[in-house]
């Protein structure tokens, strides 16, 4: 949700020379253990016509070729909000008027804790020598590439991608890295294959190997750790959860 958020007021903020942008947001419903909460983007930017509304969320795109020209970018940040929020089971809505500004706004659903835990560590989850720390992703989506990409150079990892498990291999063969992030439904080879031949070559056989997928089942976690891998996190990827298992790892393995 975090980058949702960055996401859209990084994009109120960005086509908005003068004037306001304000992030509102309320409760819409509440139970027992949930509430749904509205998030609404408010800018007085340059708006948008419908036509360019119905091209906002398509990848690689913007509302028009002179807006890209003029204020830069590529619009994937706006796909891949709109695939966090429909996986949350909501979806971004769009009002807008050329010249007076535009609203961006959604509902989503949050589980209430019954208790808050203390974060009693020293330091948060940034990793203090994140710097020093090379990834190799091995992801072919190229929604959860960006994704992944943005949330660790956040935090100034390294990050090497391969779009393919083959590629994966030989980088990870010809290269040194601190951690491998692997996609395990890649097509031709997937992560497991990828994984096992990575094993195989002794000087990156200690190499840890998180594997990334929709599926959290004990079942399928088990299939990850017989295959070589030493831990995995679900899609759609947290950001949180991201950054603390990476954390973990590399400071086991150095």
């Amino acid at each position: 949700m975090n980058q949702v958020l960055i996401n859209l007021v990084g994009n109120a903020l960005k086509f908005t020379a003068a004037g306001h942008v304000r992030l509102a947001v309320s409760l819409r419903e509440r139970s027992d253990d949930a509430a749904t909460l509205h998030f609404a983007i408010e800018d007085s930017g340059i708006g948008m016509d419908e036509a360019q509304r119905a091209r906002l969320f398509v990848p690689f795109s913007q509302a028009d070729s002179s807006t890209t020209r003029m204020y830069g970018g590529t619009g994937l940040g706006l796909t891949i909000s709109q695939r966090i929020v429909e996986q949350m089971g909501g979806k971004i809505e769009v009002t807008s008027t050329p010249g007076r500004g535009s609203v961006f706004a959604f509902d989503a659903a949050f589980a209430i804790a019954q208790s808050i835990p203390v974060d009693e560590s020293p330091e948060p989850p940034s990793m203090g020598r994140a710097r020093d720390i090379r990834v190799l992703l091995a992801e072919d989506n190229p929604i959860n590439q960006q994704l992944v990409i943005e949330i660790l150079s956040d935090v100034g990892i390294s990050v090497t991608l391969a779009s393919t498990g083959e590629e994966a291999v030989e980088l990870a063969t010809r290269e040194s890295f601190d951690c491998i992030l692997m996609d395990i439904q890649m097509p031709g080879m997937d992560g497991h294959v990828a994984t096992a031949r990575i094993r195989r070559q002794a000087q990156r056989g200690e190499v840890p190997i998180i594997a990334m997928t929709a599926h959290a089942s004990a079942a399928f976690r088990d299939e990850c750790l017989a295959a070589g891998m030493n831990d995995y996190i679900t899609k759609p990827i947290d950001a949180r959860v991201l950054i603390d298992t990476l954390s973990r790892w590399t400071r086991a393995h150095r």
